[in-house]
């Protein structure tokens, strides 16, 4: 369906494009759509740098304001992600 090569730890911000994307998924989806965007944030070292970090929650921001609102479920589902 799609890939986060994009969340490098490279400092710099996440193209709007790639974002857009993602939220698009969502709206196709719905808590689907999410639940994917999530199964591959989970795959990601995540903690293991500060930007990456940065990304994921502001991916993770993003899909929770302009998301379909039916992913919202899958964002609470995946708030094991942020510990």
């Amino acid at each position: 369906m799609f890939g986060i090569a994009w969340m490098t730890q490279d400092p710099v911000p996440v193209k709007p494009k790639h974002i857009r994307r993602l939220l698009v998924e969502t709206w196709k989806h719905g808590e689907e759509g999410a639940a994917a965007v999530y199964a591959l944030l989970s795959k990601r070292p995540i903690t293991t740098s500060a930007v990456v970090a940065l990304k994921c929650i502001t991916l993770v921001l993003k899909m929770m304001q302009q998301g379909s609102p039916k992913s919202l479920p899958a964002s609470y589902n995946a708030a094991r992600l942020m510990r």
